[in-house]
């Protein structure tokens, strides 16, 4: 495997790492409902790309103005989801690096 081959597999489970921060943030503060959703500054995070991508798949929901919340049931969609398109993936590189190794030898 060569130096630059490994790189989206480095992103990869760099990316995955940040979504589970973020999720672990919002879990550990118990921001889990409606009734118990925070605002960013509460719960010390910050506005970012992953933060966004969770809203957008509505992993974070915003309950009122600047309070968000967890929603669980839409989290466990979305594992299975990310679970599914990252080993994807990791199988299409892993499957190149092979044909790469074998017809190119590189």
């Amino acid at each position: 495997m060569t130096d630059t081959a490994i790189i989206p597999i480095i992103l990869v489970i760099l990316i995955l790492s940040r979504i589970k921060r973020v999720i672990n943030r919002f879990l550990n503060s118990g921001t889990i409902s409606f009734q118990t959703a925070k605002t960013l500054e509460e719960i010390k995070y910050y506005p970012g790309f992953i933060l966004n991508h969770l809203i957008q798949q509505e992993v974070i929901i915003e309950a009122r103005a600047n309070e968000y919340y967890l929603d669980e049931e839409n989290l466990k969609l979305y594992t299975k989801r990310i679970r599914l398109i990252s080993i994807t993936l990791l199988s299409l590189i892993l499957i190149f690096l092979i044909i790469g190794h074998i017809f190119f030898r590189i």
